[in-house]
């Protein structure tokens, strides 16, 4: 329990940034820009079952059903409602830290005998796993790294006879399933293999009936959690069908560097005054000291005596290879096709990722725990604190240094997003809609997070992949101003129609639909070459005397009709 205390403070002093939501958003730009939009629509809509939501995709309304991708712990911040979108979403974000300490603490406790090493496990697990998360730039992966350890520990308890034992790993499997969606992809096959193996073990036990009970009440809560959790993405999924994402999953692939890369931010970068080597989602750095003591434990008979090590290190090297995608890469670069493994891919539960970097997440953790089981087996007693101390200045260093992140990371948004164009864009009439230019479906992240300021409906979103269904895409295709404002090859894509040809017709077409307002994102639409038509039009139509520029900054062009 002392072990836990001390983290817990550091868990606080780590992430007091958080609690400056009125000028701090946690993450950074990209992705967190629309998780901390969720909170707008996840409590009053999804957990109501009114999934149309007019306030994205506007005139037609998205159903967010197919959107949210972390009913827990976000639920949990659904009494906090009145305090606002951001206010939940930094509460989110510190429930997942401490859902990771937690989490390893329990872990450590089960596996470990040494305190020193108990406490070093869980900062490993939560510094470890945390930069696998800033990889990705994704505050809901953060339930990857406490949901894998919800399964180690339900596993490992998991009595068979006990009925109070088969509940709470039931009950933990589950959450972790339901941290995100991506937790279906990544941690439903090594709970399943991981729970074989140790009703396997325990096989004397399952000739009670008793047992064969308690295991169906067991799998019951779980399908209960699960399904009540997930069911409006379930709903989603049978009536529009599951988007085949396949031919994604290059752009998401590990780069076989990327074990022996450092962060992003790390510091190397900075005194060797070079560029970062690889994009953000081939990101996954493992540990050195992690990676070289797991190496130099499979030199020793007992790995090799511990079944339970062996599949976990198999395991391991299975989420290794799927993260590889449909291809091998070395510093970027395509070396190689990998069609075995782009094949696998396809089945259930990975066909649910688009994003295979992802998992080598597992891999990473994997070997954190096997590591520390051979340090707390192989480590003499009195060797385990120095160790311990060693271990603990090296992650540290490594860690929260050399990457730039004693803090949680936040950036100051208000230097970013149009703040006073969306406060003239808050003053027009409430039945107005915003037009995003270029509409860029799930690319401007900002979209969602400028309509917390502005408060009105807006033409376009960032919403899970999952959420542009057949029906929306049909609608906006056959829109003759909202269905051009996409760049080349985007769903949207700009093509100089008669309405868009003509200024004045264009001028009575916006007002009919209550198209009053423009955010304009300069940072796509001068940044792509394939944006060039749509820039040029763009341009002209700021030019129109009817139309009044609000603000411009580096990032943004807001505007309205006169």
């Amino acid at each position: 329990m002392k072990n836990l205390i001390v983290i817990i403070v550091l868990v606080f002093l780590h992430t007091l940034p958080l609690w400056n939501f009125k000028e701090n958003l946690a993450g950074g730009y990209g992705d967190p820009f629309t998780h901390a939009t969720i909170g707008d629509w996840y409590c009053n809509n999804v957990l109501t079952g009114n999934f149309h939501y007019s306030g994205y995709l506007s005139p037609y309304g998205a159903d967010v059903s197919g959107s949210y991708d972390s009913p827990f712990p976000f639920i949990l911040t659904c009494p906090a409602v009145p305090a606002g979108p951001l206010f939940q979403f930094h509460l989110f974000t510190l429930l997942q830290i401490i859902l990771i300490v937690f989490s390893a603490w329990l872990v450590a406790k089960t596996f470990l005998k040494s305190n020193s090493l108990q406490f070093c496990y869980i900062l490993f697990v939560w510094w470890c796993g945390f930069y696998i998360s800033r990889s990705h730039q994704h505050e809901t992966l953060l339930s990857q790294i406490w949901g894998l350890q919800f399964v180690f520990y339900a596993v490992a308890t998991l009595a068979p006879r006990n009925i109070k034992s088969v509940l709470i790993s039931s009950f933990l499997i589950a959450l972790a399933l339901t941290g995100t969606f991506h937790n279906i992809a990544t941690l439903l096959f090594i709970a399943i293999t991981l729970t074989l193996f140790k009703l396997w073990q325990m096989r004397k036990d399952l000739v009670y009936v008793k047992t064969h009970l308690n295991l169906f009440l067991g799998l019951l809560l779980s399908a209960l959690i699960f399904g009540s959790l997930w069911w409006p993405m379930i709903a989603f999924t049978l009536k529009n069908g599951a988007v085949d994402v396949s031919m994604q999953r290059q752009l998401f692939n590990l780069d076989l560097l990327s074990p022996l890369i450092p962060f992003e931010s790390n510091l190397i970068y900075k005194w060797l005054e070079m560029n970062p080597i690889l994009s953000y989602e081939r990101y996954n750095s493992f540990d050195p000291i992690i990676l070289s003591i797991m190496i130099i434990s499979l030199f020793f008979k007992g790995f090799w005596r511990e079944r339970v090590r062996i599949i976990i290190f198999i395991l391991g090297l299975f989420y290794f290879t799927l993260s590889l995608g449909p291809e091998l890469r070395i510093k970027n670069e395509i070396f190689s096709t990998f069609d075995f493994n782009a094949e696998f891919l396809n089945f259930f539960p990975f066909k649910v990722s688009r994003t295979p970097a992802r998992f080598a997440a597992i891999t990473n953790l994997s070997f954190v725990l096997l590591a520390f089981l051979f340090l707390e087996q192989y480590s003499a007693n009195r060797y385990k604190k120095s160790i311990a101390f060693v271990l603990i200045v090296w992650i540290f260093v490594t860690g929260p240094v050399m990457n730039q992140m004693l803090f949680f990371p936040t950036i100051k948004y208000q230097s970013i997003i149009p703040m006073q164009g969306l406060e003239s864009l808050k003053k027009l009439p409430a039945d107005s809609i915003v037009v995003s230019i270029p509409s860029a479906w799930a690319q401007d992240p900002t979209e969602n997070f400028n309509r917390l300021f502005h408060q009105k409906n807006i033409s376009s979103a960032y919403l899970s992949y999952t959420a542009y269904s057949k029906s929306i895409r049909e609608q906006f295709v056959a829109d003759p101003f909202l269905g051009k404002m996409g760049c080349k090859d985007d769903v949207t894509a700009f093509y100089q129609n008669p309405l868009l040809g003509s200024f004045e017709n264009l001028r009575a077409h916006l007002k009919e639909r209550k198209l009053r307002g423009f955010i304009i994102n300069k940072l796509i639409l001068l940044g792509r070459p394939e944006c060039q038509d749509l820039k040029n039009w763009t341009i002209e139509f700021l030019k129109n005397p009817w139309i009044k520029v609000t603000q411009e900054n580096v990032n943004f062009v807001t505007a309205e009709i006169q």
